[in-house]
């Protein structure tokens, strides 16, 4: 009689298949399985709040990732302990549910936030960043096919108006958003070595697809992203890294990139009259009110001074019963449950005082610092994907409200590429340490 005991390990790979010898499948080789991929594009698919068609199987997919990061709580718990300063503005709403008109919407309000926080570090925790790069591109990917066969359109104001495509999604500005984001993540597999050569012709065909609806949404602050955000990725590819290898290349870069862009400046102001305000805005399509912001933050700015150190409580002022809310909204043509103050600084400091700015720039501030950082470490051969996404997320602060927004997709990804820069800063060091 054969004892197989001692050679187990050699007779199983003898008679296991082929892909089962070769781990795991994935779709882009890294430490996650396609288990893991396939759980990322559902979460960056079905859980944003800003798709109204995934609503009837949004709740279910929520607890499915809620009991996969339960199932995986050896990588993903360590994680988010390590991160739970992060978890302060969450913890603030849920608190603000003591003095707020209605406390239910505070902690509900507060608990969805924590549940896009672990959301994001559950993905971290389970998959490298190119896997989710590849979510990324892959997920918003199918989300640009469907709207461009569906093409819905909204008539939208500003100094010329017209129709404007948002696809299936509610908004012009949040169609904008994610062909961004599908934008940059194309971008970072074409200039970035270690992704199959697929999903590099995967991004070829998905690029065109979503400037062109870039183009269709009339949304000027996916232009300004755009125009912002593809420069610093192909910068940092084709310019930055091959200079972080050479004595001096990168400080050579810098004073001939700030020498251009004031040469430039001053020739067009004094010489063509160019007015950058004005001019760009009416480029864009904008009036000196940014179609309606300025107005929304002189409402908010009333508030503040009502409410100047805790704010109403978190989800408290969109409220149906609201006077001034439902003025606001109707105002605008639309319904409270979906408007914003169009800036994530006013929305915080309305619904958590000053407070809750504190914890906001800390938090936020500490979450895009740990992203630099990690970039910085890895000047030569980071991938431009990160830094490029955090230069959309500080300019979007500013113009829309979704960073304090709960189960948006914004946060989702930002406290995804969060985490996992403070994991791969956690293995550096303890790769380096005796």
């Amino acid at each position: 009689m054969v004892d197989l005991s001692a050679s187990a390990p050699s007779y199983r790979d003898r008679i296991a298949p082929p892909l089962m010898r070769r781990g795991p499948f994935a779709l882009q080789p890294g430490k996650g399985s396609g288990m893991d991929e396939a759980m990322a594009m559902l979460a960056f698919t079905v859980v944003p709040l800003d798709l109204a068609i995934m609503q009837p199987i949004r709740m279910p997919v929520t607890l499915l990732l809620i009991c996969y990061a339960v199932l995986h709580w050896r990588s993903v718990v360590p994680m988010a302990w390590q991160g739970r300063w992060f978890f302060l503005l969450p913890a603030l709403c849920l608190l603000s549910a003591l003095w707020s008109a209605q406390a239910s919407a505070a902690l509900w309000y507060g608990g969805l936030m924590v549940v896009t926080i672990g959301i994001g570090a559950l993905l971290a925790a389970r998959l490298d960043h190119r896997q989710l790069a590849v979510a990324l591109l892959l997920s918003q990917g199918v989300l640009a096919v469907i709207s461009l066969a569906d093409m819905s359109v909204t008539w939208v104001g500003g100094i010329d108006g017209g129709y404007a495509a948002i696809g299936i999604f509610p908004h012009k500005n949040v169609l904008g958003q994610r062909m961004v984001f599908l934008t940059l993540a194309g971008i970072a597999m074409l200039v970035t070595s270690g992704y199959r050569p697929l999903w590099r012709l995967v991004a070829v065909g998905l690029i065109p697809v979503a400037l062109m609806l870039i183009a269709r949404s009339l949304s000027a602050t996916a232009v300004i992203l755009l125009v912002g955000a593809v420069p610093l990725s192909l910068g940092v590819a084709l310019l930055w890294r091959p200079a972080a290898k050479r004595p001096g290349g990168r400080a050579a870069i810098v004073f001939a990139g700030i020498t251009l862009a004031a040469s430039a400046l001053l020739v067009m102001v004094n010489v063509f009259g160019f007015n950058p305000l004005t001019d760009i805005l009416g480029v864009l399509g904008k009036d000196s009110t940014l179609t309606g912001r300025t107005d929304l933050w002189l409402v908010g700015a009333q508030s503040m001074e009502d409410h100047p150190l805790l704010g109403v409580g978190a989800g408290n002022f969109w409220q149906v019963d609201t006077y001034a809310a439902s003025r606001l909204a109707g105002r605008f043509g639309t319904s409270t449950d979906t408007f914003t103050f169009h800036n994530g600084w006013v929305e915080v400091m309305v619904h958590l005082g000053a407070v809750g700015l504190v914890a906001a720039i800390g938090t936020w501030g500490a979450g895009l610092w740990m992203i630099i950082r990690q970039w910085l470490h890895r000047q030569a051969d980071a991938d431009p994907l990160y830094l490029s996404l955090a230069a959309v997320f500080f300019v979007r602060s500013f113009a829309e409200s979704e960073m304090f927004s709960p189960v948006a997709f914004g946060p989702l990804v930002f406290w995804m590429m969060v985490f996992g820069a403070m994991q791969s800063r956690r293995q550096g060091q303890e790769a380096t340490t005796p």
